[in-house]
């Protein structure tokens, strides 16, 4: 199953109990919002799966207010589900500063959320195999929005 918008896509695997997210461009929350209700509404999707979210080809500009009510959202939204793990791809200090002010209350809640530079790295924390680095590789390559 995969969705896209031209700044984003994603694409669930069934099999790995994963969802794949890709965000390039400019990275607007209330574009992720819908993002996300589109994920959590397709007929593959699974509350509990496990979510691999790359921003690092993105350009993330949002306010506190909007990254508060993002982190609302995502808990809103996941209270009562299942537990499950959210690995966020960055790769420079603006994303991992935007990123730490949404998941920061979202862990205050439990909620499992990490910042990784290395797609390898997230792969093992979501409790996939190292062996299944390169196949995610590929299947991020072909769903990025090509900006």
């Amino acid at each position: 199953m995969e969705g896209e918008n031209s700044n984003y896509s994603y694409k669930i695997i069934k099999e790995k109990q994963l969802v794949i997210q890709c965000h390039r461009g400019l990275l607007n929350l209330l574009n992720a919002v819908k993002l996300k209700q589109e994920i959590y509404h397709a007929p593959q999707f699974e509350h509990g799966y496990k979510f691999l979210i790359d921003i690092r080809d993105s350009d993330f500009y949002s306010n506190q207010v909007e990254l508060t009510e993002y982190s609302n959202f995502i808990m809103k939204n996941t209270v009562n589900k299942p537990h499950t793990r959210t690995a966020i791809l960055t790769n420079n200090p603006s994303q991992v500063a935007r990123s730490l002010l949404i998941i920061i209350p979202l862990k205050e809640k439990k909620m499992a959320y990490k910042l990784f530079s290395t797609l390898e790295a997230a792969v093992v924390w979501l409790g996939l195999k190292k062996d299944d680095v390169l196949t995610i590789q590929d299947v991020i390559h072909d769903i990025s929005p090509k900006v």
